[in-house]
């Protein structure tokens, strides 16, 4: 009698796909309100994720893995944006993961990377986690070593802070995002009363969040001062999580949702070149005639865009092999 492997829960798929919508909304110049909504959990919703399908490697292994799936999608979107943008510049901001911490005049020019920092603080965060999981420390230990990280990395905690490349700071910052996610496996199994009490708590701090606190990962800030922004942010990602369960019964939105799910590094990366590259300044004068409707109209050409892109890229064996899904 053979084993039949474990069925795919598909409300992680259709969860991840609603996420991927939300970065592209978060970033279609939608009024400060609803980006200060989105951000509040959807890039740590992610972290979560991530933290609660880990699964412990060899360091070989992990590192195999973490190339295949992360850096080797980040060269290629570094690639494609220096192609299309050749410049020193662009080079030096693909090769530095944003402004480098030396003061030279030919480099005041470099910006932040976009969204393309979430494919290195996750590379470094798996990394962090392998060894911090290897090791012999108790979790609560683990979790006072994550804290400490994470307050010397965070900009707001104190007023001296030295910029590192390759966003390693974020990483210190979310690795208590992938912690929480990663202990979560191990809460499954807990009484219901013990999960409503989570849940509960939870939800009351994302709505403090979204009332009085505002978070980004990426420049290492938490208006709350982190262990609430944390909480606030899985409030949230269990809320879309249990949103996710229902429309899982709805046949054609889960399908859709879950091919986008599916494929979300595809879509992620393709929205990460298509930002900087498309014009969207020109359409200012439009967005401010017709203010709201002109970003639903645009962010929906941009989802539109980009799940083309994604459609057409999986279809094709070399990107699947570039993107891990061989």
């Amino acid at each position: 009698m053979t084993s039949q492997a474990p069925k795919r829960d598909e409300s992680f798929d259709i969860l991840k796909g609603l996420l991927i919508l939300f970065v592209i909304i978060g970033h279609s110049r939608f009024p400060f309100s609803v980006e200060h909504f989105l951000f509040s959990f959807h890039m740590p919703a992610f972290f979560f994720i991530s933290g609660y399908f880990y699964k412990k490697r060899t360091l070989k292994e992990e590192l195999a893995v973490d190339t295949r799936r992360l850096l080797i999608p980040y060269a290629f979107s570094c690639c494609v944006l220096i192609l299309c943008n050749p410049t020193l510049i662009q080079a030096l901001t693909c090769l530095l993961g944003g402004q480098p911490i030396i003061p030279l005049p030919f480099l005041e020019e470099i910006s932040e990377l976009g969204p393309l920092w979430f494919l290195l603080a996750m590379f470094w965060i798996r990394l962090m986690a392998h060894f911090l999981f290897h090791s012999k420390l108790a979790p609560w230990m683990q979790a006072g070593v994550i804290l400490l990280l994470s307050f010397a990395s965070m900009k707001n905690f104190s007023s001296f802070h030295v910029f590192v490349p390759w966003y390693l700071p974020s990483a210190c910052c979310a690795l208590g995002f992938f912690f929480v996610g990663h202990r979560l496996r191990t809460f499954t199994d807990a009484p219901s009363k013990y999960k409503w009490t989570l849940f509960t708590v939870s939800m009351a701090c994302w709505i403090y969040c979204i009332l009085y606190s505002g978070m980004a990962i990426n420049g290492c800030l938490f208006g709350a001062y982190y262990v609430i922004d944390l909480i606030g942010a899985l409030g949230g990602t269990l809320a879309v999580y249990m949103l996710s369960r229902w429309i899982s019964h709805n046949k054609p939105t889960a399908t859709f949702l879950g091919f986008i799910g599916r494929y979300s590094l595809v879509a992620f990366c393709f929205h990460a070149i298509e930002c900087p590259l498309f014009p969207w300044e020109r359409l200012a004068p439009f967005i401010q005639d017709y203010s709201v409707l002109a970003n639903v109209v645009i962010c929906l050409a941009r989802i539109a865009v980009i799940l083309l892109l994604t459609r057409c890229a999986v279809a094709i064996p070399v990107f699947r092999k570039i993107f891990g899904y061989n």
